[in-house]
């Protein structure tokens, strides 16, 4: 025998082509990874969808304690209502007494109708602002003060002049 016979048949050749398994599995591969960032968008979708859902949200509920806060608005609760420019939005509007006498507790409560699709949402913001009645008796009470300051300076002018 030679050293011809020994050799490993094919072991000198070159391949050319992939096998069925390589094939296979390289298909394998690319599946996995193709549902792997499939998932990975998905929830990036889900999660800026809720991010501006409760962006809205807490813009919403800006917009109407500043309309409170300003005047805009009675300082009164308001029941569950559909916010006016967005109607997926429903508001509410909860008074309460403060810690100290002549201040409220104005709490506006913002959630997204969820049967109208989506993920519910739920955003809160309190505020505390000065009772409008104890301003307004407050405001009266400097008023009679200012009056009766205002009529002695009256008085001593009128004197003054008759000198």
């Amino acid at each position: 025998m030679t050293n011809r016979d020994t050799r490993i048949p094919n072991a000198g050749r070159h391949r050319a082509a992939i096998t069925l398994l390589e094939v296979l599995l390289a298909i394998a591969i690319l599946g996995t990874s193709l549902a792997v960032v499939g998932e990975l968008v998905r929830i990036g979708v889900t999660g800026s969808l809720r991010s501006r859902d409760l962006t809205r949200a807490q813009l919403y509920a800006e917009s109407k304690l500043a309309e409170i806060s300003t005047g805009v608005m009675m300082v009164e609760p308001i029941p569950p209502t559909p916010y006016e420019a967005d109607p997926a939005f429903i508001y509410a509007v909860d008074v309460q007494p403060g810690l100290q006498e002549g201040i409220l507790q104005v709490v506006v409560h913002v959630e997204k109708d969820v049967s109208q699709g989506g993920e519910p949402v739920y955003f809160e913001l309190f505020r505390w602002i000065v009772d409008p009645e104890a301003e307004a008796i407050l405001e009266a009470e400097n008023g009679e003060v200012l009056d009766m300051s205002t009529q002695g300076e009256d008085e001593e002018e009128a004197s003054d002049e008759g000198l």
